[in-house]
């Protein structure tokens, strides 16, 4: 705060923070079932309630004006050190009620903010808890895809990457793994996922003016840091998160909520 008070830049700092984009992907894959494509997913990551006034409010407008098929949701439901459970929870009530009006397919990570209290909430309010486990997601067709999602390795230190794949169906050949940060993008891809889904670096949170981050708080390279990237046959995107904690600002970051759309490569070139 006080290198940004001292540049001049905190008071756009904290305009920024209200700056939510939804931000679209299309990805394609040479192994995604036919009847997949064209199947949308919403991606939320790094809510941190509770944030400014009217922050989140924002956010549940947002959400209620977009066209998803499946939501997945990535971790950091909760600010700071994981305070104010109870009205996390509240809060997650409010936007699980806008989700589950348009899909009942919702699956759910912890992130390093969060606590096994939010996760057991969660579960009893509609969303799949995906703890170091797996679920199939199948189409109108009968075509299934598998989603992974792992522990968290930070604050709770419940990950477990050999109990996630021991639940995997291997038949099923579309791996969707869900991983609050992008440090594991070498193990998903040398254990076949098409697509992995992070978060928890904010895209830097505070960028310089190109957007490049000053700090990206993940042990992974800088380039998985943020976006859509690819790892030789793994496509990965790693959302820029809604909201921020410690510090409600950003600069030349902007918080995300993801769309993701799945599309069918009849050429082979996922």
């Amino acid at each position: 705060m006080r290198i940004l008070k001292a540049a001049g830049f905190w008071k756009r700092a904290r305009r920024e923070y209200y700056n939510i984009k939804v931000r679209c992907y299309n990805l394609a894959f040479p192994n995604l079932p036919a009847s997949f494509s064209g199947k949308k997913i919403l991606f939320i990551a790094d809510l941190h309630y509770p944030g400014r006034e009217g922050f989140h409010e924002k956010v549940l407008e947002m959400v209620k004006s977009l066209d998803f098929d499946y939501c997945f949701l990535g971790g950091d439901y909760a600010w700071g050190d994981g305070e104010f459970p109870v009205w996390v929870c509240r809060f997650m009530n409010s936007l699980l009620r806008e989700i589950k009006s348009k899909t009942t397919v919702i699956h759910s990570i912890l992130g390093n903010h969060d606590s096994l209290f939010i996760s057991e909430h969660l579960g009893n309010a509609g969303a799949c808890m995906l703890i170091n486990s797996s679920a199939e997601i199948e189409s109108e067709a009968g075509e299934k895809i598998s989603v992974a999602g792992l522990g968290d390795h930070h604050k709770l230190r419940n990950d477990d990457w050999d109990a996630m794949m021991s639940s995997l169906n291997h038949d099923t050949k579309f791996r969707i793994l869900l991983c609050h940060n992008p440090n594991y993008y070498l193990r998903a891809q040398q254990t076949n996922f098409s697509l992995m889904l992070a978060g928890h670096t904010h895209a830097g949170q505070f960028c310089l003016p190109s957007g490049i981050p000053v700090f990206t708080n993940c042990r992974a390279p800088r380039r998985y840091a943020r976006g859509q990237w690819k790892y030789k046959n793994l496509s990965g995107i790693t959302t820029a998160g809604v909201g921020s904690s410690r510090l409600t600002a950003r600069l030349n970051c902007p918080g995300e909520i993801s769309i993701i759309t799945l599309l069918k490569d009849k050429m082979g070139n996922g």
